[in-house]
Formats: C-alpha cells, structure tokens, sequence
C-alpha cells in the first residue's frame, strides 16, 4: 500500500475525510478509479455467471467448497464466448479496458481474455478487486490463467486472501504463506482463515514486508519435494534482514503427495494446525540446511560451516535474536563464541593463502605469531621505537598489532582478532595457525 492510500485506509476506518492537494493529478486519479469501475463490474459479472453455470459449481463442490465460501471470496465463471464480458462493458472506454487486462485487442477489436474458468478475484488490502486468476475444468491449457499487470495491479506486490485474512481476524496473530488461490480458499472453507498466496511469482521481499505489515508471526508452507526444498532456502535468505526480536518465522513442509488443500480435506483444521504448531523454527531450518551443505566431519569443516553461517548471520539486523543464533552457532561447533572469528580466518585462509614460509620466517613473524597467541607476552617488549628503523614484510600489521597490545595489554586473544581490520584475517589466521 502506498502511504496516501495507508492514510486514506486508516482516515476511511475512523470516518474522516483526508484534504487533499488541488495539484494532484486529476487526470491520473480519473483513470485510476475507472479501471477501479471495469474491475468491480468485472466481478460483479462472473458473480452472476457462476450462479448460471452448473458445471462451474459442481466443480467447486467436488473440490469441498461451499457456496458461502465462494460468496465470501467472489468466486465467478467465465462463459465460453469470445466477448461476454466485452459486451457488457462495451460502453466503457476503450484505453481503460485495453489498460484493465481484462481483454486481448486484436487490431482495435477486443476479446475476452478469461473464457470458460472459474474466476478468482483478486483485491487489494483495502477490497478493490484489481486483477483476476482464472481456472480451467477442463483439460484446457494453461490450467490457471492471470491477469497482466496493469496500473492497479503489481503481482510482485500483491498477496491472494490477504484482505480476506484481514476481514476475518481483527488482530492477525499470524498468517500461513502457501502457492496458490485453492490453497487458500479450501483452508478457510475447514476454518484456517489466515492463510495468503503469491500470484504466480516466488515469494520476494515486498511480499514478506507486506506480511509483517499485519502480523508478527509466518508460516511458509511448503512442498515436501526439492522444489519445496528451494523455495524454502530462498525464503530463508530473504527473510533474514526482516528478522526482529519480536518477528517468529516457521518452516512447513507437507508430504510429497500433498498440497494444503489436499492434506486439510485429509486430516481437518485440528490436525492442520498442529502440524504447523510443530513446523521448524527459522533457528532449526536455518542450521539443519547448512549440515546438508556441510556435514561436520572435521575441523576444515567447523571452519567453513562456520565461515557460512555467520556470513548469512551478518545480514540479520543486531538484537537478541542475532546472538542467541551466533551461541547457537557456537554449541553446535563446540566452541567457545569468541573462537568463531578464529574458525572463520583458518577457512579464509585455505582460500587466501598467505605467502609465509614457517620453516624460514622472519624474526617480526614469529614475533607475531607468538603475540597473537599469547598476547600478555606485550609485557617483555619495552622498547617499541627502535622497530621503527627496521624494513621487512607485514610491517603495517606488525605496528598496528603492537600498538593494539601496549594499548590494551591484558586483551584476550579471540577479542583482539575481533579488532583488526578484515584485510589482515588471512594473515592473522596463519600467524595463529603457527
């Protein structure tokens, strides 16, 4: 929602009018609200088609709908005609039903583009329908058809059953993301009535934003297949900087041969919700993805399993979710949490690797080495000035680290790796290494 209209939502709940600037363009407005006009009577037609159609509401029965259930999200039916809807609207004008994507322009002449389908509208958080999806009942291609974006309608935005979702919890205590518009409707028919589905794309962040506009608590459900797997892991990564203390993200996963529709007709709402009461935590899903990548088997693999996860865990906003997954991370690797940065410099290393010989390293090297293992040996160095006077590799490092030791000498090894610049980790993670 864009902020006028999150201003004019709210105004329109409290019975006030919101002023509004003589400059905006009316002209915009004017066509904004026509296609409004084509859209609603668009629906208003497949309403009274689908109470026409038995075929059309014998499948909707076979698929366990109820005829309150249609009525509550607007289920229609697209005739078999070229032009029904055309027809209907014909007196409308031209540029806004070519705009509404309701219709194909065939050279100035205009045909329906939803034919023989039930027909699902979609409306916006606000109820305006915009757009529609439409299914087939027949082994017509492609079973399920969406409007093209238009100028109301931006499906990257958009969540099917969000408002519908809104309209039936006052306070929405959390939301269940599933694919598509069945998902949807057959989950409230058995009385889940928080559930929403993306239109056609993956989920992305604007949708997961628009979601905790309402809610702090969501459920991604999913196939259990690999395809489920990989929607699954790109949910994660876009969820991770939306993360808060106050934010729950869980992870379902259904049978391979189940959808939410299929599986709440199997074993109803109780059993339903307490599989999604047992579903992962994001904590769980996010570990138990990287053993898969990197089974633990060695101390090279604690580094990279390391190196991998706090690299995700950097895009994390900070708070106490943040450092209860860093312990974790670290009770998973039995370390202590200051040793991670040191797992992470040793598989930096192994990538980067620095050009030291430790057969024949230089004095200030080995120097090094020893102070960043045993950093209270700063003590036994009174005379720093005269190191001035000496030219050999690593110089910048070797100064920055004595420097670092003289100003806090009684520094912990683990927190003084915390302190230098990145550029110098692999260096450091070989020094250390020695």
């Amino acid at each position: 929602m864009e902020f006028v209209e999150a201003v004019e939502s709210l105004a329109a709940s409290a019975g006030l009018e919101v002023p509004c600037e003589e400059k905006i363009s009316s002209e915009k407005t004017a066509s904004t609200n026509a296609l409004y006009t084509i859209t609603e009577k668009a629906a208003q037609f497949y309403e009274q088609q689908l109470k026409k159609s038995s075929a059309a509401i014998e499948y909707l029965k076979k698929r366990g709908l109820s005829g309150q259930i249609a009525k509550y999200f607007r289920l229609g039916f697209s005739v078999n005609e070229w032009d029904a809807l055309y027809k209907t609207l014909s007196s409308q004008n031209k540029e806004v039903l070519k705009d509404s994507g309701l219709f194909i322009d065939n050279n100035g002449r205009f045909y329906d583009r939803f034919r023989n389908r039930v027909m699902f509208p979609i409306r916006d958080i606000r109820g305006r329908v915009i757009a529609f999806g439409g299914r087939t009942f027949t082994d017509e291609q492609p079973k399920y058809l969406n409007s093209p974006e238009t100028p109301i309608f931006h499906k990257s935005f958009e969540l099917y059953g969000l408002y519908e979702a809104k309209q039936k919890n006052k306070t929405l205590v959390r939301a269940l993301m599933v694919e598509g518009y069945m998902d949807v409707i057959s989950l409230a028919e058995q009385g889940i009535t928080y559930a929403a589905a993306t239109l056609g794309t993956a989920i992305n962040i604007k949708h997961v934003q628009k979601l905790l506009r309402y809610t702090h608590e969501i459920i991604f459900c999913f196939d259990g297949d690999q395809a489920g797997q990989n929607a699954a892991k790109k949910a994660l990564e876009i969820t991770l900087p939306l993360i808060r203390d106050d934010i729950k993200i869980r992870f379902m996963f259904l049978p391979e041969e189940d959808d939410p529709d299929s599986l709440i007709q199997k074993i109803g709402k109780q059993a339903f919700e307490k599989l999604m009461d047992e579903s992962q935590t994001i904590s769980d899903f996010f570990f138990d993805q990287l053993k898969k990548e990197i089974p633990i088997r060695s101390l090279d693999d604690k580094a990279r399993f390391a190196e991998r996860a706090l690299k995700q865990l950097e895009k994390v906003p900070q708070g106490i979710f943040k450092n209860l997954m860093e312990q974790q991370l670290a009770n998973l690797l039995s370390v202590e949490p200051e040793q991670l940065k040191r797992l992470v410099f040793s598989a930096e290393t192994k990538k980067h690797p620095v050009n030291i010989s430790l057969q024949r390293m230089h004095p200030a090297d080995l120097i090094m080495a020893l102070l960043l293992n045993r950093p209270a040996l700063i003590e036994l160095i009174q005379d720093t000035q005269s190191w001035q006077f000496f030219k050999f590799e690593h110089k910048d490092f070797f100064d920055l680290l004595i420097m670092t030791l003289k100003q806090h000498p009684h520094i912990k090894a683990g927190d003084l790796l915390t302190k230098m610049d990145p550029q110098y980790h692999p260096l450091i993670a070989k020094l250390a290494a020695w």
